[in-house]
């Protein structure tokens, strides 16, 4: 028995021209996506750059608009501080006018209100002659050296170098112990400093006045002679006290020193701070 073999590949003939299966098209979608996405990059990344160009354009016209306003804000905010700067000055100014002016009140000797205290303090058979004024000055003191570390004495008044007021009262009284009950009167005074009021001086003498006898009694003819009391002449001296006016307010007016207590009162009204 014979069997055929037959081979139809191997015998077939080629065609020419014909596309070999590596040659075969694979189709045109592959080819489009690439350049579809390239052109699509091409188109987004100017717009994405002109977009965001135009944002920051805006965002930059936005701040400078913003920082014109604050600019405008800052100068209006530093011309109302220049003019707060200005009021605080007169306020510091009329506060330190006011604040001298109560110095000056403060450092006034109210005579009326002090010679009237006196007069209150005589005691009865006790009169007073005179009253003689002096001032006191104090011995300078020397300045202390700064200490080690520690911060130089601060400069201004001395107010140790200011004179200090003496008073010598010279009188008559009936006797040693009427000087002296005027004496311990004086020292309890709220205007004179007791620790330097001291009695300097006290003798008998021969009564100052003379005695007039009337005339009916002249024509008469008859002689009459009075012997008259001794009496003790004094000399108290003292000095003013260094309390301030202010601290003897309620004091002066009691004595009638109407005007500075006023004085005190109105500028305790307007919010003057007067130190003692």
């Amino acid at each position: 028995m014979y069997s055929l073999d037959i081979n139809f590949l191997r015998d077939r003939q080629e065609v020419p021209g014909g596309p070999t299966p590596s040659q075969r098209p694979t189709g045109s979608g592959g080819l489009q996506l690439p350049l579809i996405l390239g052109i699509l990059v091409g188109i987004l990344f100017p717009a994405l750059v002109g977009g965001a160009w135009f944002f920051l354009r805006w965002q930059t016209d936005k701040l400078q608009t913003r920082s014109a306003e604050l600019d405008k804000e800052l100068q209006e905010i530093e011309e109302r501080n220049n003019k707060i700067s200005a009021l605080q000055t007169e306020i510091n100014q009329a506060e330190a006018e006011a604040t001298a002016l109560a110095s000056v009140f403060n450092l006034v000797r109210p005579w009326s209100a002090i010679l009237q205290d006196i007069r209150d303090r005589v005691p009865e058979g006790v009169q007073i002659f005179a009253i003689q004024q002096s001032d006191i000055q104090p011995e300078p003191q020397a300045t202390p050296a700064p200490t080690e570390g520690g911060a130089a004495p601060k400069e201004g008044a001395d107010t140790s170098l200011v004179p200090k007021m003496q008073l010598t009262i010279g009188g008559i009284a009936r006797s040693f112990n009427e000087a002296n009950d005027f004496l311990l009167s004086l020292q309890q005074s709220n205007f004179l400093n007791g620790d330097k009021t001291a009695l300097q001086s006290a003798r008998l003498i021969d009564y100052p006045g003379t005695l007039e006898i009337p005339d009916q009694q002249q024509q008469t003819g008859i002689n009459i002679e009075v012997e008259l009391p001794k009496v003790v002449s004094y000399n108290i001296q003292t000095e003013l006290d260094e309390t301030s006016a202010y601290e003897l307010k309620q004091e002066l007016r009691r004595k009638g020193e109407v005007g500075l207590v006023s004085r005190f009162e109105e500028l305790e009204r307007q919010g003057v701070v007067i130190e003692p």
